[in-house]
């Protein structure tokens, strides 16, 4: 499975955040630490940080990363970072009021892999000398040569897009021997267990055909007991609900699903717009108090 990487963003009290897909396995093969505790700066998620400061102007910090596994959420790991290690290196012409065009201005970047496909990413933090007025978007060769290592490292490194693709290997759809209904956790444990399905572990199938309860179609997210030859979906109702029975005669069919990266290849700057970002962190969401 690939892994999810989600990195925070603060400037002047509002933060924002972006996310990334990387073709590695496992958080720890992003995140690795020195023995002080801190970031390793040589390791997947050092570098990143390293190379998004360049885009960063130095009122702007990255305050944290996180790494999950895609499929397995539980499967995490994360470092925060102090605002030292984390601030940009663009210094301010004339110091940014939190509420400034540039603070909230968002530059759009289309990441391509291949011919066929493409990701928007919108990147916050610019400086000053790029965004003229609220939206006009005015980079220099010290820009262009900043934003071309970021985009360069993305396209060149283990990021990517990520797609749901049915596991390859026969069957692709085994049919539903049993469905029992589990009360006590408002799930359900099926026979068989999809091929390729990784023994006591997490991941997704998805059920079609059932007649009754329709409800059951779709994509879950399921717990693997290969020993016990049943995998478990659910808890997918709230406890007033009931469960609805599975029908032996109801047909149905179970197939595993796995993620797929495709990398990027190149990275294109576009234009810049006024995106407001989100209440500061720290604070409950929703509309400030009136005044």
């Amino acid at each position: 499975m690939p892994l999810k990487i989600n990195v925070t963003f603060a400037e002047a009290g509002p933060g924002w955040s972006e996310t990334y897909y990387s073709s590695l396995g496992n958080p720890s093969d992003y995140i690795k630490y020195v023995g002080s505790g801190d970031l390793d700066p040589t390791c997947p998620a050092g570098r990143f940080r390293t190379i998004r400061k360049g885009c960063l102007t130095a009122t702007a910090a990255v305050q944290h990363i996180r790494a999950s596994l895609v499929g397995s959420p539980q499967i995490t790991l994360s470092h925060y970072s102090s605002a030292i290690a984390g601030a940009g290196t663009y210094t301010p012409e004339t110091g940014r009021n939190p509420h400034s065009a540039e603070v909230f201005a968002k530059l759009l970047i289309r990441m391509q892999c291949g011919q066929t496909k493409r990701r928007s990413l919108w990147l916050g933090g610019l400086p000053e000398e790029v965004v003229t007025g609220p939206q006009t978007y005015t980079p220099n060769n010290t820009w262009n040569s900043a934003l071309g290592t970021f985009t360069d490292h993305l396209a060149t490194t283990t990021y990517g897009i990520v797609g749901r693709l049915p596991a390859l290997g026969p069957p692709v759809a085994q049919a539903i021997s049993s469905f029992v209904t589990m009360p006590s956790s408002l799930g359900v444990t099926i026979q068989p267990v999809p091929t390729n399905a990784p023994n006591g572990a997490y991941g997704y199938v998805v059920i079609r055909g059932l007649k009754y309860p329709r409800g059951w179609n779709g994509v879950h997210r399921a717990y693997f007991n290969l020993l016990g030859t049943s995998f478990q979906i659910g808890p997918t109702r709230e406890t007033q609900h009931t469960v609805p029975v599975w029908d032996i005669g109801s047909g149905g069919t179970v197939q595993l699903l796995t993620y797929n990266l495709t990398p990027f290849t190149s990275g294109f700057p576009e234009y810049i717009t006024h995106r407001k970002v989100g209440r500061p962190f720290g604070e409950s969401r929703g509309r400030l108090a009136f005044r």
